[in-house]
């Protein structure tokens, strides 16, 4: 099951609420604090052994974890009693414990589980670390892919 619930994003609001969605996404990765995040996310993963992210679920038995998690290695144990948190519950705790926005932890659950989704975990692993340069080396043309995506 996924973490990820886009809630009103069908209702008749949808068109202001994806507005105000982009402008935040636009802001969270494009800010020094986001740059920054990005940052401790790509190095988090270049360190993390294996190479291989779960989907999800944060981490598990033997110590595998999404990118989320990889990031949150320090604060392990306290991951296993949120494994089963939706992704607001789970954004809402790294924004207090890991110094990210509730954005920014958003966004790699939605990127770790959604659009890698169907890549196996290495593929995975790989798409994310992508994903974090690409935020890091070209945050404008990111950003239009992100806003392609979402938009009908």
């Amino acid at each position: 099951m996924s973490r990820i619930d886009y809630g009103d994003w069908n209702g008749p609001d949808w068109g202001l609420e994806a507005g105000r969605w982009l402008a935040r996404v636009k802001a969270t990765m494009t800010s020094a604090k986001g740059r920054q995040s990005l940052e401790r996310l790509s190095a988090a993963l270049a360190l993390y052994e294996p190479r291989r992210l779960l989907k999800d679920r944060l981490v598990n038995e033997s110590g595998e974890a999404c990118a989320l998690g990889v990031l949150a290695a320090p604060h392990l144990k306290q991951w296993y009693e949120l494994d089963e948190a939706d992704a607001s519950d789970i954004a809402d705790w790294a924004e207090e414990h890991l110094s990210v926005s509730f954005t920014f932890a958003w966004l790699i659950q939605e990127a770790n589980d959604e659009t890698f989704g169907d890549c196996t975990p290495e593929e995975r692993y790989t798409q994310m670390s992508g994903w974090a340069f690409q935020w890091l080396a070209q945050p404008e043309e990111a950003y239009q892919r992100y806003k392609k995506a979402h938009l009908p």
